[in-house]
């Protein structure tokens, strides 16, 4: 849930660029010492280029005359969720570059189920003979802000980063027997996630840093871990240094 009323700032947005230029450096520095091969800092990653997006936007929307004021969780020291991705993904929305497909693909996620490619492919599917199917292959993430009890082992309140890919066919008996790993989408019955990476974030008690925990990758063998790092590690530095 987002944070509740009382433990919301309303700051300029001077303030807030300040802050979420600050928080970016510190999940920026984290990333960089991560194995970024094998899927677990993706989470991550997604969680970063929404920041990134979030700064730009409120740049671009804010200047001597004109001005919005930032809502941010004091409880979590960090953007209010709600308007992160809602900043994130009006960002998204005003890309038109066809460059940016992936960009903002990625982006709208955090907003649902989105295209990232449609493949065509060969596969028996577990029957004798080839045909020709087409598969989509879509992304979500899913962020939330955690509110829970000292006892647990996780600092609270934390960030909740799960970041998704699933694929979508006609071809029911691809679905059924291509993938080594898969999990039946709950509101979509003709998708089946593929891919999840999840992880979590606090700050210190003491030091109020940024502590990342890593909840774990589940994956087909089918997915390219190593193709979809490269996509986002050039995703982050490009948009982080135009940022």
């Amino acid at each position: 849930m987002p944070g509740s009323v009382e433990t919301v700032e309303i700051i300029d947005y001077k303030e807030a660029l300040k802050r979420i230029r600050i928080l970016k450096t510190e999940l920026l520095n984290k990333l960089a010492v991560l194995d970024k091969s094998k899927g677990e800092s993706f989470w991550l990653s997604l969680y970063v280029l929404a920041i990134c997006a979030q700064e730009r936007l409120i740049s671009s929307l804010n200047d001597e005359l004109i001005s919005s004021s930032i809502p941010w969780d004091m409880e979590s020291n960090l953007p209010l969720i709600s308007a992160t991705i809602g900043d994130a993904v009006s960002y998204a929305e005003r890309l038109r570059d066809p460059k940016d497909y992936l960009l903002k693909a990625l982006l709208l996620s955090l907003s649902g189920w989105t295209l990232l490619s449609t493949e065509k492919r060969e596969c028996a599917c577990n029957k004798n003979k080839l045909q020709e199917i087409s598969v989509d292959v879509l992304a979500q993430t899913n962020v939330q802000i955690m509110k829970i009890s000292k006892e647990q082992p996780l600092g609270w309140p934390y960030i909740d980063v799960n970041f998704l890919i699933g694929v979508q066919s006609d071809n029911q008996d691809h679905l059924g027997h291509h993938y080594s790993f898969k999990e039946q989408s709950i509101r979509h019955q003709d998708l089946i996630i593929i891919f999840s990476s999840k992880g979590a974030m606090f700050r210190g008690a003491s030091s109020r840093e940024i502590i990342r925990y890593q909840k774990g990758v589940r994956q087909a063998e089918q997915f390219r871990t190593d193709k979809m790092a490269g996509i986002l590690s050039g995703l982050v530095n490009s948009f982080n240094k135009a940022a």
